[in-house]
């Protein structure tokens, strides 16, 4: 709903929109000493939302591939076969928690990468509004009619709806 509102007022205004994706403003927030951090947050149905994030310039971070979202377990091995040469692996999340069971486990085994995780806020307007300003301050804009919602699943809705008339 907040994307369709902020999409409203620019078309009605004819403003630019400067976009943030969540993911962004949870890697701004780490201390990363590489020069990638996977932030994470919770996906909910047991999954986890992630993508790699490189940083630029201290506290500046651009997405490097896709988002994604899979289990925890996924998660590292598709971290680990994208990324194989990483001696360690960085990952920002609000909610550490999430990753414990899986990574604890992975340590165990032979983990040819080091994996350490790291808390942040989960309050992100913060960080988005920072974000925002930056890339306003270069001129980094899109229009309404660009800019879309980055669903990478079906909602609950309609997983529960195709079921139901799948039946």
């Amino acid at each position: 709903m907040g994307l369709t509102a902020v999409k409203a007022w620019a078309e009605v205004y004819e403003k630019p929109i400067v976009a943030v994706s969540a993911l962004e403003a949870i890697a701004s927030q780490s201390y990363a000493d590489s020069s990638l951090v996977f932030p994470v947050l919770d996906a909910r149905r047991g999954q986890i939302y992630f993508g790699a994030y490189r940083q630029v310039r201290p506290g500046e971070f651009q997405a490097e591939g896709e988002e994604f979202v899979l289990t925890a377990e996924e998660f590292l091995a598709n971290v680990r076969d994208r990324f194989a040469t990483l001696e360690s692996i960085r990952v920002a999340t609000p909610t550490p928690e999430l990753l414990t069971e899986t990574f604890t486990r992975a340590a165990g085994s032979k983990s040819p990468a080091h994996i350490s995780v790291h808390q942040v806020s989960g309050i992100l307007a913060p960080q988005a509004g920072r974000i925002a300003y930056r890339k306003a301050l270069a001129g980094d804009f899109t229009s309404s009619l660009a800019l879309d919602a980055n669903y990478i699943r079906r909602s609950d809705a309609e997983v529960k709806w195709k079921g139901f008339h799948s039946t």
